[in-house]
């Protein structure tokens, strides 16, 4: 479980077994396999959800949603773990662990900086920073609390909407964009315990059919100045932001009825955006996470369903269609990859309307061709220069992992 590409594009996981779970790495080269951290080890620094907290909502999240129990650093030399409530960093050639804002428990969403610099995580509703280095830790947004979520998330993000995570670094580490939601006129629904001897009554904010969503806005944060802008538009639903370069945000907006998505620019000095292409559906648009900058930041690859079937189309930054890269009476389920040969590698229903196929096409929209070679359903966990992918397959007679 919890396969990761390691960023020198080697695989690790956890493997279980009768003595607990080990954490190992496979050389994608060699195809050896090497032992980084025991299950004697892990116990202390990285326990299992049902032994990490006996909280059944923190254990359903961390089960149910996937997430990450432990995050490489970018330069590949030690990992990070949290699932203890805290920050541990462990370096892999020294095997020695160091407790990173040891004063703060009960941590959730700890992130490497793309420069390796500072570890970020979300303590009491509010995100901080601490020096990778080690020293104090620094509070980078201010006022959160059990209604008001800098960074954290609510119910309806990570189960409606697939968001696993309330804020995200710029490429270049000097500014952190985060979700704000303002739970207050959210209803709360009580979610009684009876297993115990007594009873117990948690009240949850959770929206039925109709009921106020909590309300969201976008901050961008200067880690260096402190200084925080909020972008000029609002919506019922934010469920993507990411970074298309260093300079600009890309923002997806949606509205309740989920017929009308917007992606938007926001320049993360100012809060100022712009529209950049929309969707509408008169049934119902999918959330995707299919938007995909190219390495020269002019173009952008985005998934559509306007055609009945849901296809990839390539843009221009300024958001003017330059063409479809896959078209016909088959369904696209999600783009994996692009290599540095300006290819696109997708899974999609072509050749067996059940099961699902790796398949890569050119910019051009030419040269498509199946990568993929057993008969099934494939899973594609590729690496970030789409140079090698994990595959975990199955069909009527095989499962499997290449």
């Amino acid at each position: 479980s919890q396969t990761q590409w390691t960023p020198d594009g080697h695989i690790s996981f956890f493997l279980s077994g009768d003595n607990g779970r080990d954490l190992w790495l496979f050389d994608t080269t060699s195809g050896d396999k090497q032992l980084l951290v025991s299950s004697d080890e892990l116990k202390r620094i990285a326990p299992s959800p049902t032994q990490a907290t006996k909280d059944e909502r923190e254990r359903t999240r961390r089960t149910r949603f996937g997430v990450a129990a432990y995050v490489w650093a970018p330069d590949g030399k030690s990992i990070l773990f949290a699932s203890a409530g805290q920050i541990i960093v462990y370096d892999i050639a020294t095997k020695k662990t160091t407790v990173l804002a040891p004063s703060k428990t009960g941590v959730l969403d700890p992130k490497f900086s793309p420069d390796g610099k500072w570890v970020s995580f979300v303590y009491e509703h509010d995100i901080w920073v601490v020096p990778t280095a080690g020293g104090d830790e620094k509070q980078v947004t201010f006022g959160g609390h059990d209604l008001l979520l800098h960074g954290d998330l609510d119910w309806v993000y990570p189960e409606e909407l697939g968001v696993r995570t309330g804020y995200h670094w710029s490429p270049d580490s000097a500014h952190i964009a985060f979700l704000e939601m303002d739970e207050s006129p959210v209803p709360t629904y009580p979610i009684t315990e009876e297993v115990s001897q007594h009873a117990s009554v948690d009240l949850q904010r959770y929206p039925k059919s109709g009921d106020p969503n909590p309300k969201v806005r976008v901050g961008i944060v200067n880690i260096g100045s402190g200084a925080t802008a909020w972008i000029d538009r609002a919506a019922e639903y934010i469920p993507r932001i990411q970074w298309a370069n260093p300079t600009r945000l890309a923002i997806q907006l949606l509205d309740r009825a989920q017929e009308e998505l917007e992606l938007i620019y926001v320049d993360p000095a100012k809060g100022r955006s712009k529209s950049v292409l929309t969707e509408t559906d008169d049934a119902w648009i999918n959330v995707t996470n299919d938007l995909t900058f190219l390495e020269d930041g002019k173009q952008f690859l985005w998934t559509s369903e306007r055609t009945g079937f849901r296809h990839i189309h390539l843009y221009s930054e300024q958001g003017e269609l330059v063409r479809p890269l896959t078209q016909g009476d088959w369904q696209v389920n999600g783009i994996d990859g692009v290599d540095e040969d300006d290819r696109v590698y997708f899974t999609a229903n072509i050749d067996n309307p059940i099961g699902r196929d790796l398949y890569r096409v050119k910019l051009d929209g030419k040269g498509r061709e199946r990568v993929t070679k057993e008969k099934g359903t494939h899973r594609i966990n590729m690496n970030p220069t789409a140079s090698a992918y994990l595959d975990t397959y199955s069909s009527f007679t095989d499962t499997g992992w290449t």
